[in-house]
């Protein structure tokens, strides 16, 4: 019961600077011009505290990928940390 409510509740993120978020994965397909499926890759749905939503996108192998339109260039930094704080704790996990 307990990991249902995990799951429904997303994972919890905080940043270096005490900025705290949630997340939630799912899987979607990227099609290329002729409409058919170029990747596989996990989206990250990504929300603040402050009401802020993000996307990112993560291969299998563990490369990001952006979508083009999807963030805003000034959140790059943001993004960037998060990218991070992820991989941190995908690792930490894993160990």
């Amino acid at each position: 019961m307990r990991d249902i409510l995990k799951t429904a509740l997303g994972k919890q993120i905080t940043l270096d600077d005490g900025r705290k978020f949630r997340y939630f994965i799912s899987r979607t397909e990227v099609l290329n011009a002729l409409g058919v499926v170029a990747a596989v890759l996990d989206e990250y749905f990504i929300t603040g505290e402050d009401g802020a939503n993000y996307k990112l996108h993560k291969t299998k192998e563990g490369n990001w990928y952006n979508l083009e339109g999807q963030n805003n260039v000034s959140e790059q930094p943001v993004l960037q940390h998060l990218k991070r704080a992820i991989d941190a704790q995908v690792q930490q996990i894993s160990e």
